[in-house]
């Protein structure tokens, strides 16, 4: 088995580091990553359909 290292650096707008990890390996990344992307870029049409 081949190791695949994944690692996610999030910036924002003045090129600061909000996140950096993998959220494959770490639920608390994957939490904070759609957190961050849900903040900024609003939630997206489909996750909005289904809480109807």
């Amino acid at each position: 088995m081949r190791n695949v290292f994944i690692v996610i650096n999030a910036l924002d707008e003045d090129d600061n580091v909000i996140l950096v990890g993998n959220p494959l390996r770490n639920k608390k990344i994957e939490e904070m990553f759609y957190k961050i992307v849900e903040e900024r870029l609003g939630k997206s049409q489909q996750s909005s359909a289904k809480e109807d």
